[in-house]
């Protein structure tokens, strides 16, 4: 069974250059609108060629439809996105301040060292051959 390819190799490609270029949101209504365009089997080649998921595409299509979505302003829903890491790990800021404090505590050392005339050494300073 035969492919639907309603498009040139030469036109596909520039589809999928600008297709690149768009946000999230425009993507998702992009390939929707092509998919409606070609009609039945719109969505799979759409799919295919963009190498995005069709319900990615449904959604688009459903967004088309809505002219409450097609108003929106953002992107994604408010607390979309990616979670900060200290909201997502237990026990992360407690760490980072324990491990903090450890630094702080050596350079209070080395610098009380250095007031006594004394050198100091980095751990990663290599000795000098003579």
């Amino acid at each position: 069974m035969q492919q639907l390819r309603p498009y040139t190799p030469e036109i596909e490609e520039i589809r999928q250059i600008f297709y690149q270029s768009l946000s999230e949101k425009e993507r998702r209504r992009y390939a929707a609108i092509e998919a409606l365009k070609i009609g039945y089997g719109g969505i799979s080649y759409i799919e295919r060629l963009f190498g995005t998921n069709c319900r990615t595409i449904k959604r688009g299509i459903e967004e088309l439809k809505s002219p409450e979505s097609m108003n929106q302003r953002r992107i994604r829903a408010k607390g979309g996105g990616r979670k900060r890491k200290l909201d997502t790990i237990k026990g992360l800021e407690p760490a980072f301040l324990r491990v903090n404090e450890q630094f702080e505590n050596i350079n209070r050392l080395i610098d009380d060292y250095q007031k006594t005339g004394n050198r100091v050494m980095s751990i990663d300073t290599k000795k000098k051959k003579s």
